[in-house]
């Protein structure tokens, strides 16, 4: 059976489909379609990796990175058990999104050790250059920047009544920042702050819906919530 990979928008729409039908290495294939995802349009240069991809496409990845240097490169760790593996790309990254848990395995792979998450994140930003956004659930989450203070951003407070489940919370968080990130603020890092708030909101809405992303987060809602 040929392996599958469609590329999404950050809504969910399909922008590029390629079939991998084993006449060529899953290397190649793969790279042909980072390449016709990210110039599908030069000026968002924007991965974002996730640490479920198989060890080959880490390396097609890795590869044309060092061909766009200045690609911004978004990590996501998905699990503790596999937030390790993306380790070897913070020195292309911009942006990690770990939460508490998972940045705790990265730290440790690292060679780093605190106690302290607050101090975890801001020696791994620093020492790395890359941004860390740590998702804490209820708690919010942290930001630090390298050479800079941690900044708290509090979630939105959610109403007892509704059912707490986090199923979604996660995916709706990066996709929604990623898409206010493009669509709003054409990937100023100056306004990565107004984009992570809009990420929260709409991650609060989906733990109050029965589905995964909450079916009123669309473009036009982000439009408006801005």
């Amino acid at each position: 059976m040929p392996n599958y990979q469609a590329h999404y928008d950050a809504f969910g729409s399909v922008t590029k489909e390629s079939f991998f039908d084993g006449t060529q290495t899953y290397n190649d294939s793969l790279l042909k379609a980072v390449r016709t995802c990210i110039h599908k349009d030069r000026s968002k240069k924007l991965i974002i990796l996730d640490a479920d991809l198989p060890e080959p496409a880490f390396d097609a990845i890795e590869k044309y990175l060092l061909e766009l240097p200045h690609t911004t490169l978004w990590l996501e760790p998905t699990t503790p058990t596999k937030a390790s593996r993306l380790c070897r790309f913070l020195p292309y990254a911009s942006l990690a999104t770990p939460n508490s848990v998972e940045l705790e395995a990265m730290a440790q792979t690292l060679g780093i050790q605190s106690d302290c998450i607050e101090q975890l994140a801001y020696t791994i930003a620093t020492k790395t250059r890359t941004t860390l956004v740590v998702t804490r659930g209820h708690e919010g989450i942290l930001v630090a920047t390298p050479g800079n203070q941690i900044k708290t951003l509090h979630t939105t407070p959610i109403p007892l009544s509704f059912p707490n489940t986090t199923l979604g919370a996660g995916d709706t968080f990066v996709g929604v920042t990623a898409a206010a990130w493009i669509r709003l603020f054409r990937m100023d890092s100056s306004r990565l702050v107004d984009a992570l708030s809009l990420g929260m909101k709409a991650a609060a809405l989906t733990v109050q819906s029965p589905v995964s992303v909450h079916p009123s987060i669309t473009p036009e809602w982000l439009d408006n919530t801005y």
